[in-house]
């Protein structure tokens, strides 16, 4: 499973994001079609005069040249994530001379579709935390920066993801810029390690019994019954065991991790 872990910088911002949320998982469900729209309801009668009825063919003029994404867009997203946008899409282009609706309903497309993946889950680690968790079938699936960027219009400042192919610790370097740093994996312990230990298990288990045989005798002058005996000696061996192995292993691994 593919994921996003992120700090919480505003709690508000963080319920505006949700809705966000909600409608990517929405628009993702097998079947969905958006619901038709019926555009602005005119009363016509009630227009009394030229400037009246210019104001509403205005308006119905405004709806007909939008596209309903871009009625979706400005409905969705809240103005200081407009505005962010705006300012990455600055940042990421400088070529690009006009910031049209074209260039903003390009990351809206990404949200409602580029972004192909199955969303399974926005949770709250704590106050200050959260994470999403995604999966998906397609690679390349639109790739993560996009939608990393679209946290962080929400204040959700990434911190770590995994890709599918490696876990990566996020690193800011500015409002938009970030880099990606690989955090290793941890190293399966070797076989002659595992050896080691068997050994010094089996050698612990021998030394442990051992003792318990040489001082049962002194022991025995205290306890008659020899069942309580018995059971004493065994809960010395166990005990006994469990002490020199954590010894021995603390104090061989600390020697070979120093050397």
């Amino acid at each position: 499973m593919l994921y996003i872990k992120f700090n919480i910088e505003d709690p508000l911002k963080y319920q505006d994001f949700q809705k966000l949320y909600a409608h990517m998982h929405a628009v993702r469900a097998p079947g969905f079609q958006f619901a038709e729209e019926e555009g602005p309801v005119i009363d016509w009668d009630d227009k009394q005069t030229d400037e009246e009825v210019a104001a509403a063919v205005a308006e119905i003029s405004e709806f007909l040249d939008q596209k309903p994404e871009e009625r979706r867009c400005k409905e969705l997203l809240p103005k200081y994530v407009l505005s962010f946008f705006e300012n990455y899409l600055k940042e990421d282009n400088e070529k690009l001379q006009a910031l049209g609706v074209q260039d903003m309903l390009s990351l809206f497309n990404y949200l409602e579709f580029g972004f192909e993946v199955e969303l399974d889950a926005l949770t709250k680690i704590d106050e200050n935390s959260g994470r999403v968790d995604f999966s998906t079938a397609n690679y390349p699936f639109g790739g993560l920066e996009r939608f990393i960027i679209c946290l962080k219009a929400y204040g959700l400042s990434a911190t770590e993801c995994y890709d599918g192919f490696a876990v990566n610790q996020i690193v800011w370097s500015s409002a938009f810029e970030y880099k990606l740093i690989e955090v290793p994996e941890e190293v399966e312990e070797s076989t002659s390690k595992k050896v080691l230990r068997m050994l010094i298990g089996i050698g612990s288990l021998f030394l442990s019994f051992g003792q318990t045989v040489m001082i049962k005798p002194t022991i025995a002058t205290y306890i008659e019954s020899e069942l309580m005996l018995d059971l004493l000696q065994i809960l010395c061996v166990i005990v006994g065991w469990a002490l020199l192995y954590t010894f021995i292993i603390q104090n061989v691994f600390a020697k070979k991790k120093k050397g």
